[in-house]
């Protein structure tokens, strides 16, 4: 089986600007992974290849087959979700297993808002796995798990044997279970065999490649345009200046520019031999844009942010908050100032967007930005009304900082809905320049591609603003944070949460 892209487009009916343009790809069994800056139409190719979206141009060949498809987003639970967890057969409880959902029962489906997204994600790519579909197109699977999750989704997906299509940043579960890549760049598609790691060291090398013959057509562009500059200005002489007479025998300079400007048997006009040169110009312009596929961003990214003293923002006693499995959270007394940098690190399910939400309810400052695990479509259409309201310069710094952190700035003013990730760049953008002095961030790194989330791992590193982040993106962690708070289930508190500080 084999699903094949014909010159396939798609824009928006919104914008006269595709999108995707006349893709030519095909997919067979195993899994290809699309890699690419956020907003570049890696969801949308998705959504095309489900039938949700129809082609603006080309079209789509694919056998009848049984497909499922995992959104980003589970803001609901699956339609199935009620007879997988009744079910008793073989595949069934082997996916139970390998995604830990043995405890979960029918009753939770009416309950889905109190799961976590972590656990809200394993269930949705169960209900996907046990339809047994011929195809499987997956949009970032891994979101909101920690380590072990992540393991046991990467166990699950291995097990399949259709056409996987898979959207993700998780360099783990890419190198897991991939093995050909397809890589957007600029307006090209590249496609590679192999893991993720080997592929995109082969990218690596195609693009140096591309580099260096972008550099040598640039340059012999120059010169061919100087050629064209002196031959209009050789035109403009008169004919008796293209005459050898008076000239004396020894000026042999003299007497090779006249040679130069002489029409030869081949070139029966100036105007012909510049009209060639013109069109070796761009052919050569051409060519040269050709290999221009990654924008440059810049290669550092500074949050404007403002230093201030340090104060207390958050304190609280000892105590506990309630969680929605019936369980209490205990925690020890906690501290915030203006320059803590903490992290909230534990297991799906262990309250951590709880203890987020109740520290972001009692903080002091009336200067602090909250952002979920999800942004709604009503977030999005927030976002959009924020951006046209700032003044332009706020404008101008929002986009530069969208901009660093690896997204066009026009696209985004041009565009009439946000991808996931361009909508949390935006977010973090406009918090920020409008004077944010603490930053809430429930797994802030979700559905940005891994250039984004490097950069913003930069921004973050070297900024003074406060931060308290959600994230099981631990390299992110590592580098940003200073303070990690742990939630545990320690045995002697009979299965109680409780939170250490170190």
């Amino acid at each position: 089986m084999i699903i094949t892209l014909h010159e396939l487009s798609f824009a928006h009916e919104s914008s006269s600007k595709n999108i995707l343009n006349a893709l030519n790809l095909s997919f067979s069994p195993g899994f290809t992974s699309l890699i690419g800056p956020n907003g570049c139409g890696k969801s949308t190719l998705l959504r095309l290849l489900a039938g949700e979206l129809m082609p603006t141009a080309g079209h789509i060949s694919r056998p009848a087959a049984l497909l499922s498809y995992c959104h980003q987003e589970t803001p609901r639970p699956p339609k199935d979700l009620a007879t997988f967890l009744a079910a008793t057969d073989r595949v069934s409880l082997t996916l139970k297993g390998a995604l830990s959902l043995h405890n979960f029962s029918t009753e939770q489906t009416h309950f889905w808002q109190n799961l976590s997204s972590g656990e809200q994600k394993r269930l949705q790519l169960a209900c996907a796995l046990y339809k047994e579909p011929d195809v499987l197109l997956i949009d970032e699977p891994t979101n909101h798990l920690d380590a072990a999750n992540r393991t046991a989704i990467i166990t699950a997906l291995r097990l399949f044997r259709g056409i996987g299509v898979l959207v993700s940043h998780d360099r783990e579960l890419l190198d897991a279970i991939t093995n050909r890549c397809v890589f957007f760049v600029g307006s090209t598609l590249v496609a590679i065999g192999g893991n993720y790691s080997a592929a995109k060291q082969e990218l690596e090398t195609k693009l140096a490649y591309a580099a260096s013959e972008r550099d040598i057509a640039k340059r012999q562009m120059q010169r061919l345009k100087k050629e064209v500059t002196r031959i209009e200005q050789i035109t403009q002489q008169s004919p008796s200046k293209l005459s050898k007479r008076g000239i004396s025998a020894k000026d042999h300079d003299q007497k090779s520019r006249i040679d130069a400007a002489r029409l030869t048997g081949k070139e029966k006009s100036l105007d012909q031999k510049k009209q060639n040169l013109s069109r070796r110009v761009d052919n050569l312009h051409k060519r040269a844009a050709s290999f221009n596929l990654i924008p440059d961003y810049g290669d550092h990214i500074i949050f404007p942010v403002a230093p201030c003293h340090e104060y207390a923002v958050f304190h609280s006693h000892e105590g506990s908050i309630p969680l929605a499995n019936q369980h209490r959270l205990h925690y020890p007394e906690l501290h915030i100032t203006t320059h803590s940098k903490i992290a909230i690190l534990g297991l799906n399910g262990a309250g951590k967007s709880t203890l987020l939400r109740h520290i972001l309810t009692h903080q002091r400052t009336k200067k602090a930005f909250y952002m979920q695990q999800e942004l709604t479509i009503e977030d999005h259409k927030d976002l959009r009304l924020q951006l046209t309201a700032l003044d332009d310069e706020k404008k101008a710094q929002v986009l530069q900082i969208v901009a660093r952190l690896g997204s066009d700035a026009k696209d985004i003013l041009a565009s009439q809905s946000f991808s996931p990730g361009e909508a949390r760049k935006i977010a973090i953008a406009t918090a920020i320049v409008e004077g944010t002095e603490i930053l809430f961030l429930d797994e802030p790194t979700n559905h940005l591609d891994l250039a984004s989330i490097e950069r913003l791992t930069q921004g973050l590193k070297a900024s003074n603003l406060a931060m308290v982040i959600i994230s099981h993106d631990m390299p992110f962690v590592d580098a940003v944070c200073t303070t990690k708070w742990h939630i545990e289930r320690p045995e002697e508190r009979d299965g109680f949460v409780v939170i250490r500080s170190c």
